[in-house]
């Protein structure tokens, strides 16, 4: 039997058997075939292995995957998708983004509100016309953003920080700066 015919090796390890056989030409056949079936089950075990961590690795991005789709159809809501910010791609610019896109930007995340491609100076934390920012479930009042559409107004119960003053509103559909109307402001 010719090992260099019938045995697939990395170069390395066929040195090592060469070697290995030069060094120990007393023994017989049968230690020899006992080395490269040694070998032979080794790096089955490895590939086995490798294939295993690859498969928890492509299930683990499906998963991730499946998560920020869910979240940008609104399956998802804000507070566990900020807890899991890391899953999100990061904004970048030159980049077409759509309604509902969800981006990491400066550690927070931030959704798409008007399709467009993003430019160098509408980042999601400037560009308010463009992004919106997903609040902080740690925090409990977020500051107030002025609404662009009905995409963004405020809803009844709804706590914001404005002017130094914590706000709650007391309307649906409120666009309204807080202290104007439909806001009620909480002494604490």
């Amino acid at each position: 039997m010719d090992y260099q015919e019938n045995v697939q090796y990395p170069k390395s390890e066929l040195d090592n058997i060469a070697q290995w056989w030069q060094t120990h030409q007393e023994y017989d056949v049968n230690e020899y075939e006992d080395y490269v079936e040694i070998v032979k089950q080794s790096e089955e075990k490895i590939r086995q292995s490798k294939e295993r961590s690859l498969k928890a690795d492509l299930l683990q991005r499906v998963a991730t995957i499946s998560f920020v789709k869910m979240a940008e159809r609104g399956e998802v809501d804000d507070v566990t998708a900020t807890e899991c910010t890391y899953a999100f791609a990061s904004w970048q610019q030159n980049i077409k983004y759509e309604t509902g896109n969800l981006r990491e930007y400066g550690g927070s995340l931030y959704r798409c509100i008007i399709a467009h491609t993003s430019q160098v100076d509408w980042s999601p934390d400037v560009a308010t016309s463009l992004w919106k920012k997903v609040g902080d479930p740690c925090e409990e009042y977020p500051e107030w953003s002025q609404p662009i559409g009905a995409h963004d107004v405020y809803e009844k119960g709804d706590k914001v920080s404005h002017n130094s003053k914590k706000w709650v509103s007391i309307v649906d559909n409120n666009v309204w700066e807080p202290s104007v109307y439909g806001w009620e402001e909480i002494n604490q």
